[in-house]
């Protein structure tokens, strides 16, 4: 090699050399760069993102503030209340939109259903235990309100129902008709160390009577009483009547005990429909008219005579029912009315002889075209 190709070499390697430590120099200087800008922008969210944390939070934060959401109010009986407070504690104003309780025996109110912030109030619950068993219960009340934005809170009743005694069910519904022996029972449950003794029974109705019909000497579940309630003769008042039976025991919390009765005073027979309309019959080309009795013992229905009564004709009797169903299913022929003249609608008077002398009415209106 010679030395004038050496000195040539030597000073192209200089430049590339020098040209190598220029880009890496330049290099370094923009990863510098952008590593400052990035570590930068790192550190501004990172700070964004301390701060929205805490904004979230305030955001989402209940603005309904219970002192205590949940209690156990330990032995409970027949009828309690018991009062959450609460504060609105948000920036906005605050609308109670609903109260769901969780039990029908549960009655929910509030003191107040607008709040501005910082103003205080109360949500009070009235629970009824007439009808429950003995045992622990629970009750659940749902607070649903605005601020502007939908929310709810939860609140919890926890208690152990611990009653004197219990009476199943509490409340009769009876249905009386004709002479038909209307009954039903009634159990009383004690609780206490002695047993349960029912020593009067008094009724607000002299037809309305009632018997002990068993008494138990021995502690199952409770001391057993059971009563029959039922309604003598038949000199019930027609409709509904409101009555009760009212017991004397020797419990000391509940010396006096009364039962609603509802004693619905009922006819024996009666219409499914109170009108019908008549239809020409496919056999004879006459207008008939047919409808159901209905007999609440269960009994035949026998139809002596149906009267046109609003025609001045009488209607013959085509059929009756089997003996074997308690409805009778009648058919009546309208003798050749002249449909076209009559004034809509008709009465017709059913004579029934079993199984009880009755008189029914139906009304026949205008056959559709």
């Amino acid at each position: 090699m010679s030395r004038r190709f050496r000195i040539v070499w030597r000073s192209c390697l200089s430049r590339w050399v020098a040209a190598l430590l220029v880009i890496a120099a330049t290099g370094c200087e923009q990863g510098q760069e952008v590593s400052e800008d990035h570590s930068s922008a790192k550190a501004e969210n990172v700070g964004a993102t301390a701060k929205d944390p805490g904004n979230r939070a305030a955001a989402d934060a209940p603005s309904l503030v219970f002192t205590d959401s949940s209690v156990d109010l330990g032995e409970v009986r027949d009828r309690f209340q018991h009062r959450f407070r609460f504060q609105n504690r948000g920036a906005n104003r605050v609308e109670i939109t609903a109260l769901q309780p969780s039990c029908n025996c549960t009655a929910v109110d509030a003191s107040s259903r607008a709040l501005l912030p910082g103003e205080e109030g109360e949500v009070v619950v009235d629970i009824d235990l007439a009808k429950r068993q003995p045992g622990p219960e629970e009750y659940i009340i749902l607070v649903e309100y605005k601020d502007p934005v939908a929310q709810h809170a939860r609140l919890r009743i926890r208690a152990y129902n611990s009653p004197s005694l219990t009476v199943i069910p509490s409340s009769l519904s009876l249905a009386s008709y004709g002479r038909n022996p209307a009954a039903a029972r009634v159990r009383i449950l004690g609780y206490r160390e002695v047993p349960l003794v029912i020593e009067r029974i008094e009724s607000s109705a002299g037809w309305l009577k009632s018997r002990i019909l068993e008494q138990s000497e021995d502690y199952l579940n409770g001391w057993a009483c059971e009563l029959e309630v039922y309604v003598a003769g038949d000199s019930v008042p027609a409709g509904k009547n409101a009555e009760a039976i009212t017991l004397y025991t020797n419990d000391k919390e509940k010396p006096v005990v009364a039962v609603p009765v509802e004693v619905a005073k009922l006819p024996r027979l009666f219409l499914p429909v109170s009108h019908v309309f008549p239809r020409r019959s496919a056999a004879t080309g006459r207008w008939t008219v047919q409808f159901t009795l209905c007999d609440r013992g269960g009994m035949e229905v026998v139809v002596d005579a149906v009267d046109c009564t609003s025609a001045g004709k009488r209607c013959s009797v085509r059929k009756t029912s089997s003996r074997a169903s308690p409805l009778g299913a009648v058919e009546v022929e309208l003798d050749e009315l002249d449909l076209q003249n009559l004034e809509w609608p008709l009465s017709l008077e059913i004579h029934i002889s079993e199984p009880c002398e009755e008189k029914l009415n139906v009304a026949v209106f205008k056959p559709v075209d």
